[in-house]
């Protein structure tokens, strides 16, 4: 390619969106990113990325951001799709937007690309539509997805999502990757900064669930993206993760962590059966029917009882990819977190 590819990035203002940003511009791509009139552009300064107003549950403003990229783009500076959006949580009022931002926000974008003539497009989708380990070894893309009977609306919907973009294959040169746990800097809003600041402030409690999650660095996400964007076959999904832990080790090494930075944290004691984890899911969604809490919902804690454990084999034998020892992700973290004051109790 002796010109840089022109790059439309939906959720470029997100934790991992501006991440992906960041990388494609440092590579030389012309970044254009798809904004909303609420997103936060600040994000973005020091990229040479170019705003396009758009959103994903408006077909309209999808086309003409789209066709923008194309008559911006050449034969040898093709236009690429990098879509990256998506409505993220675990309490029942999010069901509505996530089946219209996850599946039908996802065909509109799609749709745009395709009619625009677009060459490449990748889809940012998650490692829990591959599925979760049931014994203990890690599952691989290849594997049967087996975590449709959770049931958690955010689940359902990337799965079906992912589904209608490879069916795509065809009309258009369409990739996947399927990230893990992301940590780093700048996701002080994420659930895995949430999770280390509850951890820092005490409010975690002495138990934590039986499940674990395979986890990954924001910045080798990026990177993972751009390269399946470069390297990736046609069709293929591409698993991004560094390692797995058990929430309750991902916890002590944490705490082991926080304390060397003399912060009076403790780590979890024990965790909870899995035989028994049903039973507390069952508790919370009798207490749901009176009132749901806004973090531990019954859909949040049946997203920690399954080991999310998978390799990323595929990435690194056919990507290069090679992501940064999670130890070095989680102290970047800690850094960031810290910096802003959110690790001590307030």
């Amino acid at each position: 390619m002796s010109a840089p590819a022109q790059v439309l990035v939906t959720g470029a203002c997100g934790f991992l969106g501006r991440a992906i940003c960041r990388e494609l511009d440092a590579q030389g791509y012309q970044v254009h990113a798809l904004v909303r009139s609420q997103s936060d552009r600040s994000v973005l300064e020091g990229t040479r990325a170019h705003y396009i107003s758009g959103d994903l549950t408006d077909l309209d403003s999808l086309q003409r951001a789209a066709q923008q990229v194309s008559e911006a783009s050449t034969s040898t500076s093709p236009a690429w799709l990098v879509h990256n959006a998506a409505a993220l949580g675990y309490r029942r009022r999010d069901a509505q937007l996530q089946k219209a931002v996850n599946v039908e926000g996802t065909a509109n974008v799609f749709l745009a690309a395709c009619k625009a003539h677009f060459t490449r497009a990748l889809h940012v989708s998650s490692v829990v539509t591959v599925g979760h380990a049931e014994r203990a070894q890690n599952v691989t893309e290849a594997i049967d997805w087996n975590a449709g009977d959770l049931p958690v609306e955010y689940v359902q919907t990337k799965r079906e999502a992912e589904e209608n973009v490879l069916a795509l294959c065809s009309e258009l040169d369409v990739r996947v990757v399927n990230p893990g746990a992301i940590f780093g800097p700048g996701g002080e809003q994420g659930n895995t900064s949430k999770l280390l600041i509850a951890l820092a402030q005490g409010k975690l409690g002495p138990v934590v669930p039986p499940g674990g999650m395979s986890v990954v660095g924001v910045a080798d996400t990026a990177r993972g993206v751009r390269l399946a964007l470069e390297r990736g076959r046609r069709g293929a999904r591409y698993i991004l993760t560094d390692e797995f832990l058990c929430t309750r080790d991902l916890c002590e090494r944490a705490v082991a962590r926080m304390r060397l930075r003399g912060l009076a944290a403790r780590a979890p004691r024990l965790s909870v059966p899995r035989s028994l984890w049903p039973v507390v899911i069952a508790a919370v969604r009798t207490l749901e029917l009176i009132h749901e809490p806004r973090l531990t919902t019954s859909r949040a804690l049946r997203m920690v009882g399954p080991d999310w454990r998978a390799s990323s084999e595929r990435a690194r034998e056919e990507l290069g990819w090679r992501p940064t020892p999670f130890d070095c992700v989680l102290g970047e973290t800690l850094d960031h977190l810290e910096a802003l004051g959110l690790l001590v109790a307030s």
